[in-house]
């Protein structure tokens, strides 16, 4: 079982996209204390339901290069920026803490955090 110690409760964590595999959804996380993260979305409450916009979705059973995130975990869809959801080698870079996949999700990081500051909810 995963322990998700670097999570506050009751602390708001912006999500970075979006995992729905077979019988759950998990939310790409960044804690302070941690890298990102797939974390189960049974763990949090959705406060604001806005997706930043130009995000894009890969379907694995489409996706050659993510069909085996079906067989192995149940992987069914992923939603987020575009590096993520359409070059799978990226995908992989940022759960094995590659530092250049790293450095760009914190890029993609910073700009959704401004894109969630600039605009309101609606």
């Amino acid at each position: 079982m995963k322990l998700f110690s670097q999570l506050i409760v009751g602390q708001s964590y912006e999500v970075y996209g979006v995992m729905c595999l077979n019988a759950r959804i998990d939310y790409l996380i960044c804690a302070e204390s941690a890298g990102p993260d797939w974390i189960p979305g049974s763990l949090f409450e959705i406060e604001d339901p806005r997706i930043v916009e130009g995000w894009s979705m890969c379907y694995v059973g489409q996706s050659v290069d993510y069909q085996g995130l079906w067989g192995t975990f149940g992987v069914v869809a992923i939603c987020g920026y575009a590096r993520l959801t359409g070059d799978f080698p990226r995908y992989c870079g940022i759960l094995e803490r590659n530092s250049t996949e790293l450095e760009f999700f914190y890029k993609e990081k910073q700009a959704a955090d401004l894109y969630f500051s600039n605009t309101a909810e609606t």
